[in-house]
């Protein structure tokens, strides 16, 4: 049998590990003597302790790790397990790779001076409206709710206004990671009978609490032209607490967040 040190060496399993995994049930010593207590391990366990390590490696916990050790050859247990790691994995890493997409076309914009923004608050005018409003999963998941509005509306021949752009309106009292409450507001020409999920609003001044942000440079980049189109115009249903750039900027971080 080897002592604690040896079998530290040849597990390449530190002291300190090999003793929290005796606490945790997971790889027990062949030995331990009562009056020392100092530990002896048998060279059959290497094998357990090799799979331990391994399993370690791809970001198993411990009570994972007892799970799958304890499954037989044939259990469908351990094949489960491994199927749903590599799955998490899978999902890590395309992440990371949206990630890096995200920060090369940021560098890419930076070169061409691409993130310099108009930022300025202003009053709407009277315009009526479709008004469409839902929880939805998720703040990227808002062209579900023009999509929606347009096949309930597309019918009535509603035509908008000159120089009308879509709003969207933001009820939440800060950014949610999940089902963000929003309205989406179209400007029409005429009002009509409500649909199954559209509300015609009559005519109104907007508060002077809306923040408009357009490029102030063209650029082909996929973020820039999703400022210019879908988040052209955001209305705040609460005070602004920080000044409008400061506001501007953390808008920009969530529509990276969400891209």
């Amino acid at each position: 049998m080897f002592r604690i040190g040896d079998f530290s060496k040849l597990a390449r399993i530190s002291i300190r590990m090999l003793r929290f995994y005796d606490e945790k049930q997971l790889l027990v010593p062949a030995y331990t003597d009562p009056e020392t207590r100092y530990r002896y391990y048998q060279s059959e366990q290497l094998g357990r302790a090799m799979k331990i390590n391994e399993l370690r490696s791809v970001g198993f916990g411990t009570s994972a790790i007892r799970e799958i050790l304890e499954a037989s050859p044939g259990d469908s247990t351990m094949r489960a397990v491994l199927k749903i790691r590599e799955s998490e994995l899978t999902e890590s890493v395309h992440t990371v790779e949206k990630q890096l997409s995200d920060v090369r076309k940021l560098l890419e914009q930076l070169d061409s001076k691409a993130m310099e923004y108009e930022v300025k608050l202003k009053t709407f005018p009277k315009w009526n409206a479709a008004s469409l409003r839902k929880i939805i999963p998720a703040y990227d998941s808002e062209v579900l709710l023009w999509g929606e509005m347009m096949q309930e509306t597309g019918p009535l021949g509603l035509i908008p206004p000159a120089g009308s752009v879509p709003v969207t309106v933001f009820y939440d009292p800060d950014y949610k990671e999940a089902d963000p409450d929003i309205e989406i507001r179209r400007a029409v020409d005429r009002l009509d009978r409500d649909t199954e999920h559209v509300k015609f609003m009559r005519s109104r001044k907007q508060k002077p609490s809306a923040l408009s942000f357009t490029a102030a440079t063209i650029s082909s980049q996929p973020l820039t032209r999703r400022l210019q189109t879908g988040y052209r115009q955001k209305i705040l249903k609460f005070p602004v607490p920080v000044s409008p750039v400061i506001w501007y900027q953390r808008e920009i971080r969530k529509i990276l967040k969400n891209r």
